[in-house]
């Protein structure tokens, strides 16, 4: 009897390793496998045909139908959500009236920007239908509506649009009315890296028809160094017939820039105004100006200087 009851949790562990070795030979085997699976993707458009209307509004998503391993099934759920993916119709395959466009037809477009690019099998809808709209159009500027600041120690250098025009197709009173077009707003604050994404354009009226939907904006950010030069130093409102000398004639400057680069020299102009001098001291402070914004001044080196004048 006692026998008995010392092999049986010895059989309860080898029964419940058994089936854990079963499950694992299961699921690798499971993983392995290929599956039709369905997924929806967030799709924005650009370039729509001109003086032309979609039959039906356009989708904000599209579902795919991909053939994919199990494996890749689980990766693919453990994701991310998606960022929308970039339709240009000038990449899709249309009829000869170009009233029909077939999304089918850029199927590599979903492959090459989906995780693991598994085949796609399908895509609904698989094409877009427009029908015919005359009317005016109108060439209009589009301004994103961004709020960035720089991380200490950084300088916004650069910031693009593209493109930095659309047209707008509707009627003449409507596009009377509209100056400017405007993107989604975007905050950005301690910006340190470049930017490079897409933002949606507001459409401000239902009649309106905008050649693309969206624009792609870049942010190029620098860090700021440290610099010391000398620099000249210019008189300037010297009174009529007669000449101003300074002593010194140079001045140490400690500012920050993005870079290292020579032609600062010319973007910062070092002067005094010989009609501030102080007559008891014969002193005037020395101003400093510069011609572009990534420059920020720290210190001047003597912040005033001696001023001799006299008659010619």
């Amino acid at each position: 009897m006692s026998v008995l009851k010392k092999n049986k949790p010895v059989k309860t562990t080898a029964f419940f390793i058994c089936v854990c070795i079963a499950g694992f030979l299961w699921l690798i085997h499971n993983l392995n496998r290929t599956y039709n699976y369905t997924l929806q993707v967030p799709v924005v458009f650009s370039n729509l045909p001109a003086l032309k209307l979609p039959a039906q509004p356009l989708p904000d998503k599209v579902t795919l139908s991909l053939k994919l391993s199990g494996l890749k099934i689980f990766l693919l759920k453990l994701q991310k959500p998606q960022k929308p993916i970039q339709i240009d119709f000038n990449q899709l395959k249309s009829d000869a009236r170009k009233q029909v466009y077939s999304i089918a037809s850029n199927a590599r477009l979903f492959q090459d920007n989906l995780p693991m690019k598994p085949e796609v099998l399908q895509t609904l809808p698989d094409s877009l239908v427009f029908i015919e709209k005359k009317g005016w159009s109108k060439n209009v500027p589009v301004k994103a509506l961004l709020h960035t600041k720089a991380a200490t120690g950084y300088v916004i250098e650069e910031l693009v649009v593209s493109p930095g025009f659309v047209t707008a197709y509707g009627d003449s009173a409507t596009l009377k009315q509209l100056d400017t077009l405007y993107t989604e707003p975007l905050v950005y604050n301690q910006l340190s890296q470049p930017v490079n994404r897409g933002l949606s354009i507001i459409n401000p009226h239902p009649t309106l028809v905008i050649n693309t939907t969206s624009v792609q904006i870049s942010i190029q950010t620098a860090k700021l160094l440290d610099h010391e030069i000398h620099l000249p130093v210019q008189v300037l409102n010297t009174p009529q017939g007669c000449v101003a000398r300074c002593f010194p004639q140079q001045v140490k400057v400690k500012y920050t820039a993005p870079h290292a680069d020579h032609e600062q020299l010319q973007l910062i102009n070092v002067s005094v105004n010989a009609g501030k001098a102080i007559k008891s001291k014969k002193k005037a402070p020395v101003e400093i100006s510069t011609k572009t914004a990534g420059i920020h001044i720290l210190e001047i080196l003597p912040e005033e200087v001696e001023l001799i004048i006299l008659k010619k």
